[in-house]
């Protein structure tokens, strides 16, 4: 199956302004907002946003797709210190 990564969009939990991040994250999960990846034949995360039309024909693939669980890029992220050692002592 083909692997489908996530575009992410986050907020700091510290911002001066959570409820101005808030609305910037509604808004590009939007059809107006997420318009410039929809351009170039990107399907939205959010699946009331219409798939684009797609001169690349990755919508006859997305039957094929494996959801990326979120919860790999935490441990990745944990782990990274200990794959970068593991890297740098092994291959130079």
């Amino acid at each position: 199956a083909l692997q489908s990564f996530p575009s992410g969009i986050a907020y700091a939990s510290k911002t001066d302004s959570p409820n101005a991040a808030k609305l910037y994250i509604h808004y590009m999960l939007t059809e107006e907002g997420f318009g410039i990846q929809l351009g170039d034949g990107k399907p939205s995360a959010n699946s009331q946003v219409p798939a684009p039309s797609d001169p690349s024909n990755v919508k006859d693939f997305l039957d094929q797709m494996a959801p990326f669980p979120s919860a790999d890029l935490v441990s990745d992220y944990r782990t990274k210190s200990e794959w970068e050692d593991f890297w740098r002592t092994s291959h130079g």
